[in-house]
């Protein structure tokens, strides 16, 4: 810092959805720059876009994103705020698109230090995203996922990139007693007895790909057949379906009916016509899943507020699973709420969630491919069918599971009987699962993350944190 600086705590910017705001870059701000109020050392302060006035209270200020007639996200107001308060650090939280204009402007960060924390949802990262982070000071990664991905681009990560993750807040998001399961799961879903609730929070937007979930949905309800000769699921009545497509058999006394679940429910929490996103008012109709589907009460889009925390834990714990075919995630703090609350997690084998998803929750296979037209990305398209079959492990109990699978997964060279974890399954999978989600979930708790911030804004200004180069790269939690 210069000598005019000397006798005055350091300034820190913090950029990103404003934390006023229970968006997940809000949580992540909000957490953030709470612990260096913490400390008692720095200026804190927040460029926030979006921001509204909101009943939560932060300590620190938030300069609000004029964006009348300006660039997106309000780069030209961005680029006061640093030079007229005169701020040392600018810490830039979310995707490179939020950033553009500040990055490529060689007048924004005045005298000011950047450090970028990234969030990178897909692979390969294009050569826009390789050139800003070349353009600040430091990056770091909230996902291995992430990091790897920068690597394989051509980005030096060795230079104190480390890989710091989100985290939440398990005195919060926590497991409830059976007992207020029950009676939020009345409260919620009042016209079923004993629902089996699927539920997915998440922006709705085309990368969460809802529309997949809605038809993987009906699938799972859906009133069936499995084939006797060769063990072919015909995910429709065999009336309609005629005859086996697999091995052509057509007789009725072939197939075992499998009957509607009647008792499953969807629920989505997400605006169902937000204006960046699909008609899902119109996708369950279509796809005849309205009678067993309920839209959460959100009217939230990229300005609004979002449910308070505890609410949220609430409907996370009417949960039995909670299900995102999501073609790529940043992080994914929804996942991670659903864990901290005890509740099993289904999610997209692909992308950063799988830092702290993959060995505590179920991963879905990736069936195909589509390239983003934004920046040539690969984004992931789920099975339908593999959703099913991990849906149907956690509805059905062991006999009635193997009935309907056993024969379909053994032509996919999958034997049920060998395989030990495919034998667990309904009320004993739902028990597992969530214990080892939310085991996984208090190692990413915010008091076990947050510690790490001061050094890394120390690092950045230059006081010494006593750190080493081996330390800066590695400060992360260790995810067992």
């Amino acid at each position: 810092m210069t000598s005019s600086h000397e006798h005055r705590k350091p300034k820190l910017l913090i950029v990103t959805d404003s934390a006023a705001l229970d968006t997940g870059l809000g949580r992540v701000a909000r957490e953030i720059g709470t612990r260096l109020v913490a400390e008692d050392r720095y200026e804190v302060n927040q460029f926030g876009f979006f921001h509204k006035r909101t009943k939560r209270a932060v300590p620190f200020r938030i300069f609000h994103n004029r964006n009348d007639g300006e660039p997106k996200f309000g780069q030209l107001y961005l680029e006061d705020i640093i030079r007229e308060h005169e701020i040392d650090l600018v810490l830039l939280i979310g995707d490179r698109f939020m950033f553009d204009d500040f990055l490529l402007s060689p007048t924004a960060r005045g005298g000011a230090k950047v450090l970028w924390y990234a969030t990178i949802d897909s692979q390969p990262c294009d050569y826009r995203q390789l050139a800003a982070m070349q353009l600040v000071d430091q990056v770091i990664f909230c996902t291995q996922f992430g990091q790897v991905a920068a690597q394989f681009a051509g980005f030096d990560v060795s230079q104190g990139c480390a890989v710091v993750h989100h985290g939440v807040e398990t005195s919060v998001f926590h497991p409830l007693p059976s007992g207020h399961r029950d009676e939020l799961r009345k409260k919620f879903f009042p016209n079923f007895d004993d629902p089996f609730v699927v539920g997915c929070v998440a922006r709705n937007q085309p990368r969460k790909n809802i529309p997949a979930l809605c038809k993987a949905f009906r699938m799972f309800v859906s009133e069936h057949a499995v084939c006797r000769q060769c063990g072919e699921i015909i995910f429709s009545p065999l009336e309609a379906a005629g005859s086996c497509p697999s091995c052509e058999a057509g007789l009725p006394e072939l197939f075992d009916h499998v009957p509607a679940k009647s008792d499953a429910v969807l629920y989505l929490h997400m605006n169902p016509l937000d204006p960046l996103g699909h008609d899902l008012h119109s996708m369950v109709r279509r796809t005849n899943i309205d009678k067993q589907c309920v839209f959460g009460d959100v009217k939230i889009d990229a300005s609004g507020t979002g449910v308070e925390d505890r609410d949220m834990n609430e409907l996370y714990a009417a949960m039995d699973v909670f299900c995102l075919p999501t073609m790529g995630e940043g992080f994914g703090l929804p996942f991670l709420e659903a864990m901290a609350a005890g509740v099993p997690v289904l999610a997209t084998g692909y992308s950063g969630h799988t830092d702290f998803v993959n060995g505590v929750g179920d991963l879905i296979e990736v069936e195909s491919w589509v390239t983003d037209v934004s920046n040539n990305a690969e984004r992931a398209v789920v099975s339908l069918e593999d959703m099913v079959a991990h849906l149907d492990r956690y509805y059905y109990e062991p006999e009635d599971y193997q009935a309907k699978w056993a024969q379909h997964l053994l032509k996919r060279g999958i034997n049920i009987q060998s395989d030990p974890r495919l034998k667990v399954t309904g009320h004993e999978l739902l028990k597992a699962m969530g214990d080892a989600g939310h085991r996984r979930a208090k190692l990413l708790d915010w008091k076990n993350l947050l510690p790490i911030w001061p050094k890394l804004v120390d690092t950045m200004l230059g006081i010494d944190s006593k750190q080493s180069d081996e330390e800066r790269v590695h400060l992360g939690v260790e995810l067992v």
